[in-house]
Order: structure tokens, then sequence, then C-alpha cells
């Protein structure tokens, strides 16, 4: 039994990339591309009897089938849900009021920064905008990683306060 498991599982391994192009091309969509080919591996394991001496023809056969039904599914979704396209597509550009919105709170976060004593908004930046480790930023300044550490939370702590009373 172990011997068919492993040759039903190189099978599917072998037949796999070709196996997801099909079945991404048949739903037209990648994530459901795998998602059947995970859903063909299901079957074919749980049915190791049926595969015989050509497993990836059965293989082949659960891939069309589950591809099919795909294809019967969407139609069916897709008759029950039919929505205008001009309707289902959502406006990306903010509305006027997000847009003020996000630029006070661009404001007070600047503002909040500038608040910051020089050395504290150096940590800070070096660790929020440029990905510096407190490592790194303890060895320019000449202080103990713990220091930095807490000098970026009172920063960040600042901050969200500041953030805080702007909403």
């Amino acid at each position: 039994m172990k011997d068919a498991n492993q040759a039903l599982l190189e099978t599917f391994t072998a037949e796999l990339p070709r196996l997801k192009r099909f079945l991404s091309a048949r739903s037209g969509c990648a994530a459901s591309g795998e998602d059947l080919a995970q859903e063909a591996w299901i079957r074919l394991s749980r049915y190791p009897s049926r595969a015989g001496s050509a497993p990836h023809l059965f293989l082949w056969r659960i891939a069309r089938n589950l591809a099919i039904d795909f294809a019967r599914r969407s139609v069916v979704l897709c008759e029950k849900d039919a929505v205008p396209l001009s309707e289902s597509i959502a406006d990306a550009a903010p509305t006027p009021e997000a847009e003020v919105i996000a630029r006070s709170e661009i404001d007070a976060m600047k503002s909040a920064i500038a608040q910051l004593p020089k050395r504290r908004r150096d940590m800070f930046a070096a660790a929020a905008f440029e990905g510096e480790s407190a490592t790194q930023i303890a060895a320019r300044y000449g202080l103990s990683k713990r220091t930095v550490e807490m000098e970026i939370r009172r920063a960040v702590d600042h901050c969200a306060e500041i953030s805080f009373r702007a909403k």
C-alpha cells in the first residue's frame, strides 16, 4: 500500500505544474487552479485502486471533471448574482472627505515627529523609515540596544498620542 501511495504522490508531483496551468486556465484564476489541483490530489489519493496502472490518466480525468464542475458552478453563480458591471466596480478614488481626513492625519503625524527631541526623532526615523535595526542604531550612537528601543518606543507612544488626539 505504501508503494502505491508513493507512486501516486510521484505522479501528482510530476504532473502538478501542468495541472495547475490547465486548471488555472479553465477556471480563469490561478488561486482557483491551485485549489482545484489540491482537490484533484485528494480525490486521487482517496481512490488509489481506481488509478490502476495509469495513475496520470486517472489524475487528468479527475482534473478535467473538476474543471467542468467548477465551470458549471460559476455559470450558476453568475446567473443568480448578475450585477451590471458598472455597479460592481467600486470607485478607487477617495472621497473628498477621506482626502481631508488623510491630510489632517499626515499633518498631525508630521507635527508629532517634529516635536520629538532631535536624537529621538533621528532614531525613530532610522528605524521607521530607513529600516535600521535597534542594534545598528545603537552602534551609530554608542548606546545600548535597550536604550535605543526605549527611545523608539517613546517616539511611537508620542506619535500615537498625537494621532489619537487628532481624531
